[in-house]
């Protein structure tokens, strides 16, 4: 029986002195370890201008249409991605400064068009020296750009890592991507605002709810889907 103690106490000394070990080599071990690779290769949201200026002719009296296609494409993208008003330079006190205001009051109807409230728009003068018989409208509004680090650190050699930390490229393509598919950079620095409630919508199932009708919403045979059979 005494023997017995004796190897049972020798192996808790050795189990004792294995996790000593193992706590010993933790603590020399690098502290990039433990970072996670979103901390390595961290991704940046930084403010940008996005900009579109359209010439003005001292003879125009209206929106050329290959402008106003880009005025278009440019609401487009404020409505996606804009941060504030959508601001117009209009130029003052030049050649084509009357031609401007004519093209000006197209540019107001085509950003109406595309969905743009007025509070969203905001006017203001500018002098320029620089070609004045044509100077632009210029439109601009903030966006947000996402960006990580660029990759490729290989100051490392692979043929030669044993502590198992993670190489210095390790989550760096994961970053890039991720910055560059992501549709509003700004949804990485906070939430969106929540948009106002439907108020006919929810009129409409409360009334359905009180009245204890389906509360459901209807679907069509198009919205049914099915697997086909003969797939292997």
């Amino acid at each position: 029986m005494t023997k017995m103690k004796h190897i049972a106490l020798s192996a808790t000394c050795i189990a004792l002195a294995a996790m000593a070990g193992c706590g010993t080599m933790r603590g020399t071990t690098d502290p990039n370890l433990i970072m996670q690779y979103e901390e390595r290769h961290p991704i940046t949201v930084r403010a940008t201008e996005a900009e579109m200026q359209i010439s003005v002719n001292p003879q125009s009296v209206a929106l050329l249409r290959v402008d106003e296609t880009r005025l278009r494409a440019f609401a487009a993208a404020y409505r996606t991605r804009g941060h504030g008003p959508m601001v117009i330079m209009v130029p003052s006190e030049t050649p084509n400064a009357m031609a401007a205001t004519q093209v000006m009051a197209d540019v107001h109807a085509v950003l109406t068009e595309e969905g743009l409230h007025p509070d969203d728009v905001a006017s203001q003068a500018y002098h320029t020296n620089e070609n004045p018989a044509w100077a632009p409208l210029v439109l601009s509004f903030r966006r947000y750009q996402a960006e990580a680090a660029p990759c490729g650190d290989w100051s490392e050699s692979y043929t030669r890592r044993y502590n198992g930390n993670p190489t210095p490229n390790w989550g760096c393509a994961t970053q890039n991507n991720l910055a560059a598919m992501v549709s509003e950079p700004a949804d990485l620095v906070g939430p969106r605002d929540m948009t106002p409630a439907n108020a006919a919508q929810r009129s409409e199932m409360l009334g359905r709810y009180r009245s204890g009708r389906d509360t459901n919403t209807v679907r069509s045979g198009a919205d049914d889907a099915s697997v086909a059979e003969d797939v292997q």
